[in-house]
This record gives C-alpha cells, structure tokens and sequence, in this order.
C-alpha cells in the first residue's frame, strides 16, 4: 500500500512540476531566441530583403 501512494505523490508533483517548469522556462527561451535574433539578425530576411 506504500507503493501506492509513492506513485500517487510522484504524478501529483509531475503534473504540478511540468506546468510550473513551462511558466518559468517559456518566457526564458522566448527572450533569448529574440535576444539572439535581434543581435545577430535574421539570414533569411536579410536576403529576401534586397529583393524587395
């Protein structure tokens, strides 16, 4: 019966521990690929910019 709640405490802190990861780490790799972006500039704009 040990077991049992052990696998109960494990899922109950996964689907509270994924959703809480996602909120922290969305915005951290959001705001670093538009840092990277806006840094080093997008290659396939660049060139479909002169065509323009």
């Amino acid at each position: 019966m040990l077991k049992i709640a052990a696998v109960g405490v494990a899922v109950v802190s996964d689907m509270l521990g994924v959703p809480l990861t996602g909120l922290i780490y969305t915005p951290l790799v959001y705001g670093v690929i538009h840092g990277l972006t806006e840094r080093f500039g997008s290659h396939a704009h660049r060139s479909r910019a002169g065509e323009h």
